[in-house]
């Protein structure tokens, strides 16, 4: 698949299939993808923990998020994956302060961002999730101070077919946003 095509299929799924696992190869499969990502200095600051224990996700749900209605999809995904940073001192913090650059952010966005992708390929759904307790996980997985959380992705198979052709239908419209508003050659516009 050319990678405009991939790119076209990635959308923010919020409605997943809820008896349907998702293999533990795949799973694998998806995070090694993320680890190919690059990074600064090829630090590759990344660690990811794979939650597939449906009890676990559920509690995670309930840990994560302090109102009930916020991110309450989670609890129907196949998996969250915990994404962690741990900060190179002389990189991500001597460099990054004096470039005025999160180096750190930089490499978890790239890690990431393959990690939806070669969930897409597989033809797994996403969504990646800012807003979360990061004081209560790291409490209840016992994650060490000199971790930081990034981001959580939840992943499933997508519950609603009909999300995924309205999704593809946007597309044509977004191109043309992109055109006006997000590309512009030689000069400032």
């Amino acid at each position: 698949m050319d990678f405009l095509e991939l790119a076209k299929k990635r959308y923010s799924s919020r409605n997943f299939l809820e008896d349907k696992k998702i293999p533990k190869d795949l799973l694998e499969k998806i995070i090694l993808a993320s680890s190919l990502a690059p990074s600064a200095c090829h630090i590759t600051p990344w660690k990811y923990i794979v939650i597939d224990d449906k009890n676990l996700i559920i509690k995670l749900q309930k840990i994560a998020f302090k109102t009930p209605f916020i991110n309450k999809f989670t609890a129907s995904a196949s998996a969250i994956v915990i994404a962690l940073s741990k900060k190179n001192f002389l990189v991500h913090k001597f460099f990054g302060f004096f470039q005025d650059v999160n180096y750190n952010l930089l490499d978890m966005g790239a890690s990431i961002e393959n990690l939806i992708l070669e969930a897409t390929s597989l033809g797994i759904n996403s969504c990646w999730i800012g807003w979360f307790n990061e004081k209560n996980i790291k409490k209840f997985f016992s994650i060490p101070f000199s971790y930081k959380i990034v981001s959580l992705i939840a992943l499933g198979y997508e519950k609603n077919e009909e999300t995924k052709i309205n999704k593809l239908k946007d597309l044509e419209n977004y191109k043309n946003i992109v055109n006006k508003n997000i590309i512009s050659f030689n000069e400032f516009k």
